[in-house]
């Protein structure tokens, strides 16, 4: 994969693939591991050792999903206050 597709902003990144941008959600393992996900595929995650190989890990998840997923970039979030 070609580092030169991806593009790092501070802590959290956003990889640009071919004219997209595509945020992502990672966090550290208690292993020492970077894990993530694409937002628009959660249940599909990856890992790396640093940023630069989670970003490649991902950029790389993408290209092999997008062939077999409809990509809906246009996703919406909302919140829920649940009392107790």
């Amino acid at each position: 994969m070609n580092n030169s597709n991806i593009i790092t902003e501070g802590e959290k990144s956003l990889g640009k693939l071919s004219g997209i941008e595509l945020d992502y959600t990672y966090w550290h393992s208690k292993d020492g591991w970077l894990i993530g996900y694409l937002d628009i595929w959660p249940e599909h995650l990856t890992q790396g050792h640093d940023l630069p190989e989670l970003e490649e890990m991902l950029a790389d998840l993408y290209e092999f999903y997008k062939e077999e997923n409809e990509i809906n970039l246009d996703k919406k979030t909302g919140k829920i206050i649940l009392t107790a």
